[in-house]
Parts: C-alpha cells; sequence; structure tokens
C-alpha cells in the first residue's frame, strides 16, 4: 500500500505513515513449548479436539502420520529455530504445524485451507500462504546447523566425485 498523499482531515497529516501491520495483542510465551502442546494444537487441526480416544500412544501415531514427524521432533524443531533466531515474525506453533502438514501432503490451496482450520472454518488462502511458506524457508535454514560435512563427504564419495574436503 503507497503511503496516502493528502487527507483532509488534520488528525491523519499529523500522524506519519507506517507500513506494516499494527501491534499485536498477542503476549509472548513465557514457558518452552512442549508435547503436550504440540498434541493438543494437532489435535485441533485434526478436527479431533474434543475426542479422546485410545492411548497416548495411538494419540502420537495420529501426529506422526497427519504432520510426518512426531511430537517429539516437532519439540526440537521448534526450540532450535527459536535458538538460531529463524522464527519468522509472528510465528506460532499452530504455523509451524501447518507447514509440517503442507510439506507432508503438499495439498492445493483450497484442501490446505481446509485442513489448517480445523475445527473452525477454513482459514483465508492468504494467511495460510503467509503463515508456511516463511516457516518452510526457517526449517530450510537449518540446514546448515543441521546437516554435518562427514554425510555430505560420504554423499559426494559414493557420487563419485573427486571433491576434497577443501572445495566443500
Amino acid at each position: 500500500m503507497d503511503p496516502p498523499d493528502s487527507y483532509d482531515n488534520e488528525a491523519t497529516q499529523s500522524a506519519p505513515y507506517k507500513p506494516g501491520p499494527g501491534p499485536s495483542n498477542k503476549r509472548a510465551r513465557e514457558t518452552a513449548a512442549c508435547e503436550a502442546d504440540f498434541i493438543t494444537i494437532g489435535r485441533e487441526i485434526q478436527n479431533r479436539y474434543q475426542l479422546k480416544l485410545g492411548t497416548g500412544m495411538s494419540e502420537s501415531i495420529k501426529f506422526r502420520s497427519y504432520f510426518g514427524c512426531g511430537e517429539e521432533v516437532a519439540v526440537i524443531l521448534w526450540t532450535m529455530l527459536g535458538a538460531y533466531s529463524l522464527l519468522p515474525d509472528g510465528a506460532q506453533i499452530l504455523h509451524l504445524l501447518w507447514a509440517l502438514f503442507f510439506m507432508k501432503v503438499y495439498p492445493t490451496e483450497s484442501i490446505g485451507c481446509a485442513a489448517a482450520g480445523g475445527r473452525g472454518h477454513a482459514i483465508d488462502p492468504k494467511t495460510f500462504r503467509n503463515a508456511i511458506w516463511p516457516m518452510i524457508h526457517a526449517i530450510s535454514d537449518l540446514e546448515i546447523y543441521v546437516v554435518s560435512k562427514l554425510w555430505l563427504i560420504v554423499v559426494i564419495h559414493l557420487s563419485g566425485s573427486n571433491l576434497s574436503l577443501d572445495q566443500i
């Protein structure tokens, strides 16, 4: 949005134009995320918020089948994104789970929005895109902290390349 050229109202002329969203009414999280947080939010996305069927093990299996990893891995991923300051602005656990679901299923936009809405209604496609893509890029930025050079050397060696460690 371009800044306004002129207004008749003097009150709006005195305030400088500042692009971007207004102040957020969300409080910062005071405790570290835990597996129970991910299970609870995951159940809501799966539209199973009120249903408590089966054991904790079956909850873990359902979480893994929907998001492509266990809740333990999701907590580690969230913690690492925070530790390396890679979390996008305004990121929530919900957005990470949307991104994991998207990467596992790779749905069309309408199906992804309907699934991300959970027990509520389908979310806006722009909201979905603006939440998942920065999170996916942040996850990919973890590569330099997670992938070891030893693994890279093994892959290069198996591919038959003559690169040395200094060239990597």
